[in-house]
């Protein structure tokens, strides 16, 4: 199988890409090793549109042209380069597709059914077809604004927003196309907390607030220890550094990740005080389980 990435080198970005790249290649040489990276390196496009709508329209340009270079039959893994490779995920091509997408579950509550940064594919003419006729939507949506909006509501971004159109209509293609779990081959923000828990986990999307934890060192969401923590030890061993998680201890966060909102009529930081014994209402303004979770106390 061949992994192919696209990175584009923004100047702008003080080397984040850069960083989550080289952890992806570092990631695939220690967990999968039997498998090759192609890795293209561009300039970001000169557009006046939203930069993520004319770079993904340019990636899958990329990755279509990239596929017609390989053998006919032979494995590919499209993927974004901000992952983490943590298992080989060769196993999923023991089914029967000639693309496979990864599926977010439902349980989860999240708003997206897809997720784009990781396509597994077999190098066939229907999925030639089909890649070629995603490119096809993907561009008409990107000078269709209306077009375009239609599905982003529902499916985000301008790839999936394209994907979500082809699995809408079917009758456009013929290829065979099947969801894979995002749990076991692009965990995303609702199943971070059971990386270096659960077995199956082949691949971990790096994205949004994980991404943030993992380039400052600092772990600030509960559960996302293991993700950080395997992160960073992928990082020191390509730069020889010893960086070591830290735990944000600013404000406990929720389960979302975000700060626990201070009650009204309260400075943000002033007059807070940290406390090592449960809080009494009468103690101060805030609720008794806030208190007794936070264990701190605000002061008017």
């Amino acid at each position: 199988m061949t992994y192919i990435v696209v990175q584009f080198d923004y100047s702008n970005r003080k080397g984040m890409y850069e960083r989550l790249l080289k952890v992806f290649e570092e990631s695939v040489r220690v967990n999968d090793p039997e498998n090759d990276v192609v890795v293209k390196m561009v300039k970001p496009p000169q557009v006046r549109t939203k930069h993520c709508f004319s770079s993904n329209t340019h990636k899958l340009a990329i990755w279509v042209d990239e596929m017609k270079k390989l053998p006919e039959g032979h494995e590919i893994c499209f993927i974004d380069c901000d992952m983490m490779v943590v298992k080989s995920p060769n196993d999923v091509f023991e089914n029967d597709f000639d693309i496979a997408y990864t599926k977010r579950p439902k349980p989860a509550g999240h708003r997206l059914p897809v997720n784009g940064g990781v396509v597994f594919c077999r190098n066939t003419e229907k999925s030639r077809n089909f890649m070629m006729k995603w490119k096809e939507i993907n561009d008409k949506m990107y000078n269709d604004r209306k077009f375009h909006e239609r599905y982003r509501k529902k499916y985000a971004g301008m790839n999936q927003s394209a994907f979500g159109y082809l699995m809408e209509h079917p009758q456009e293609w013929d290829a065979k196309l099947i969801p894979v779990e995002c749990n076991t081959y692009n965990v995303c923000n609702e199943s971070w907390h059971r990386v270096g828990h659960d077995e199956n986990i082949r691949i971990v999307h790096i994205k949004s607030q994980l991404r943030k934890m993992v380039l400052s060192g600092t772990c600030s969401k509960r559960g996302c220890e293991e993700a950080v923590r395997m992160w960073l030890e992928l990082y020191n061993s390509i730069n020889g550094e010893q960086i070591t998680m830290k735990i944000d201890p600013v404000r406990p966060l929720n389960r979302r990740g975000k700060k626990r909102p201070i009650p009204v009529g309260v400075k943000k930081k002033k007059n807070v005080h940290k406390i090592d014994m449960e809080v009494k209402p009468s103690e101060g303004i805030c609720e008794p389980d806030r208190c007794k979770d936070q264990r701190r106390v605000y002061v008017p």
